[in-house]
């Protein structure tokens, strides 16, 4: 009976130690996905910063060149890159 009883005990905590793996291993694929998910959009926001950074870059650029005779056409320009960019 008692050797018995340790089986049944022995047969529990392996078939507990199975489930708790069976539910780590999906936790990890759960993780992984999350992961690349994340990355992807890291990638993303990356890009979109690089494309503010050189728009301010040439933004700056040409507000630097802006002076009494021109300021109309560079405000022009200035507005037409803003609209141009902010389609892509």
């Amino acid at each position: 009976m008692v050797r018995r009883s340790k089986a049944d005990a022995d047969h529990s905590e392996i078939a507990n130690i199975r489930e708790l793996i069976k539910t780590w291993r999906e936790e990890k694929e759960a993780s992984d996905k999350l992961n690349v998910m994340m990355r992807e959009e890291l990638d993303k926001l990356h890009i979109e910063v690089q494309k503010l950074r050189n728009m301010q870059r040439r933004i700056l650029d040409k507000l630097d060149k802006i002076t009494h005779q021109n300021m109309e056409k560079i405000i022009q320009q200035i507005k037409q890159e803003l609209q141009h960019d902010s389609q892509d």
